[in-house]
């Protein structure tokens, strides 16, 4: 075996590694054929919208309109279409629905574990730290029901790379560097907002800013370059974006959407519609709920790798990104609480969105399967590097 194959072997382990492991939980879909019932929308929904996307791409036409809803409606315009959502059209387009749903379930995660795993590299750490991040997180997608939750799966999946773009443009020497990962930063933005142009999206963008803290904080630049830079990435993401946004902008004024929960509480009560109201908190959790990560079946992160969570702290080189994307996974353990989301429903329904927050506090919990695995990372490279109190925690937590 030559020099140059051995170094591109290892290269390609972590990856091919993370890639496989996924390939195997979820073969069911991309083999078999199966879809699975154990979330409601799959089948009746995003089966049917994402294959009329594919079949009018593969014709030649933009789908602008769906003539199958009533009497025919936007198509384009609605944010759940797929319209623009790179693995939607491209999957759709290319295979049969059937075969497509399952390669599409199967992508995701996938991407999810890979793009980690680039962001980790990016990031200096080793490639067996990285590779365990990367597997911690797709395989905490593909073991659980989050694989077939498809806005949340993707949008997890896509911030990933985003943090793998952003670690990119704020480690480039010159602005035409910037300039171009600028644009991956906003390509991958706006595939976040594709997939799920809500929770998935403000989850993201809270995903990014913690990141832009900690690396723009790391090389302390110029204020004068640090402006400019933050103007470069806030440009892209709505200029890279047009295409997405454009026909989903004027759309949002004239749906029901733009009316907020309030005022569709209004509107029902006027229509005589028994619905609760939009203080009420929705879907929420209570406070042991992040040990589900450290159970199995379910979005099991792996009992090794959460065990090295708090020695991310330990890494000294690094220790700015584990105190910010702690600080953001704290956030979003927090927000999914009830006791929080009643304290807001109850003291702070002036603010605003807040209706958007109380509706469904527990989506939120996704920034967290995000946030551990990169933690996760950073422990075990404080380990490897024998930083001593990495691993005093590891013999604590496991004590």
């Amino acid at each position: 075996m030559t020099p140059r194959l051995r170094r591109a072997l290892a290269a390609a382990g972590g990856p091919l590694l993370i890639a496989g492991v996924a390939l195997f939980l979820l073969r069911g879909f991309w083999l078999f054929g199966r879809v699975s019932l154990q979330h409601v929308d799959p089948l009746p929904f995003w089966l049917p919208m994402h294959c009329h996307l594919g079949e009018t791409l593969a014709s030649g036409s933009i789908p602008a309109w769906n003539p199958h809803v009533l009497g025919g409606v936007p198509f384009a315009a609605d944010p759940q279409s797929g319209w623009m959502y790179l693995p939607a059209m491209l999957l759709y387009a290319a295979l049969p629905c059937t075969t497509a749903f399952g390669w599409f379930v199967t992508l995701q995660p996938v991407l999810a574990g890979v793009g980690l795993y680039w962001f980790l590299r990016v990031e200096g750490l080793s490639r067996p730290a990285a590779t365990v991040g990367g597997l911690a997180l797709a395989g905490g997608i593909a073991a659980s029901r989050v694989a077939v939750t498809l806005p949340f799966s993707g949008s997890v999946a896509w911030t990933a790379v985003m943090l793998g773009c952003a670690a990119r443009f704020f480690r480039a020497p010159g602005w035409s560097g910037r300039l171009g990962w600028s644009v991956a930063v906003a390509a991958a933005w706006g595939q976040v907002a594709a997939a799920h142009l809500s929770h998935g999206l403000v989850v993201a963008t809270l995903a990014l800013a913690a990141y832009a803290i900690a690396a723009g904080g790391r090389v302390r630049p110029r204020t004068r370059v640090a402006w400019l830079r933050a103007a470069l990435l806030l440009a892209a993401l709505v200029l890279v974006n047009l295409a997405f946004l454009a026909p989903r902008v004027p759309y949002l004024a004239r749906s029901t959407l733009s009316l907020g929960y309030g005022g569709l509480d209004a509107l029902a009560a006027d229509l005589g519609s028994p619905v609760g109201s939009s203080a009420e908190v929705g879907a929420s959790v209570s406070p042991p709920w992040i040990l589900g990560f450290a159970t199995a079946p379910g979005a099991y992160l792996g009992m090794a790798a959460l065990l090295l969570v708090p020695a991310a702290w330990a890494l000294r080189e690094r220790r700015r990104l584990a105190i910010w994307i702690g600080a953001f996974a704290l956030l979003c353990y927090l927000l999914p609480l009830r006791a929080v989301a009643s304290a807001v429903a109850s003291w702070g329904a002036w603010l605003p969105f807040a209706d958007f927050y109380v509706h469904e506090p527990s989506r939120f919990r996704y920034g967290v399967l995000l946030a551990l695995p990169i933690l996760a990372a950073l422990g075990i490279e404080a380990w490897r590097r024998g930083a001593a109190s990495a691993r005093w925690v590891a013999v604590g937590a496991a004590a």
